[in-house]
């Protein structure tokens, strides 16, 4: 928080003189703490109020509750923004100084990541990707994608290259099992049916 901003402790004022001469006045203060990642906590130890007396202001005063909102509406955006350059890749310039004060500038590139390209994907296109477990082949049915809490990183570069797979139209009958396709292994044993019927010719 800003360093310039002195405020005396007031632990005996009411909740509403509180939030009127001390919250209300210092939102701006308030909302670019936040942007920082600072917490309730510490907020409310700067500005001199009970911790819970500040959580009870935040959900009562309109103003206050419009600036957690704006806060949370500029962190996802700034969220989204940096998930969808390392999902799309991105270069960045990074500029050096000698100790002759001579300047440089280099690139690095930062190639796509399939993780986030995934993560992105499976909310920003739901249709198309978000739980998709099944893709019908010949009849056959193929479980492609079924992401949830415990999902690791390793699943989710197992589905992209199941993906890419598909798209190429490579043929994935083996994934069917044991007779699914020309050359597979031998089939299952005879069913009842089969078996009914060699009783039959007996």
């Amino acid at each position: 928080m800003d360093d310039n901003v002195t405020i005396t402790r007031t632990y005996n004022v009411k909740p509403t003189e509180q939030y009127e001469k001390i919250v209300k006045e210092n939102l701006i203060v308030i909302k670019n703490a936040l942007l920082e990642g600072v917490t309730d906590f510490s907020i409310a130890t700067v500005l001199g109020i009970p911790p819970q007396t500040y959580y009870y202001l935040t959900s009562k005063y309109p103003e206050i509750k419009a600036v957690y909102e704006q806060v949370e509406l500029e962190q996802t955006a700034m969220v989204k923004n940096a998930l969808l350059l390392k999902a799309k890749g991105h270069t960045v310039t990074l500029t050096d100084t000698d100790k002759t004060g001579a300047t440089s500038s280099k690139e690095s590139y930062y190639p796509p990541d399939t993780t986030a390209a995934i993560f992105w994907l499976t909310n920003r296109d739901r249709q198309n990707w978000q739980h998709k477990t099944a893709q019908e082949k010949g009849g056959n049915t193929y479980n492609i994608l079924s992401i949830d809490k415990d999902t690791t990183r390793s699943d989710l570069l197992a589905m992209a290259a199941r993906y890419k797979e598909l798209a190429s139209g490579a043929d994935i009958e083996a994934d069917v099992g044991p007779g699914a396709g020309a050359g597979a292994g031998p089939g299952p044993g005879p069913g009842p049916e089969d078996a009914e019927g060699s009783d039959s010719e007996e």
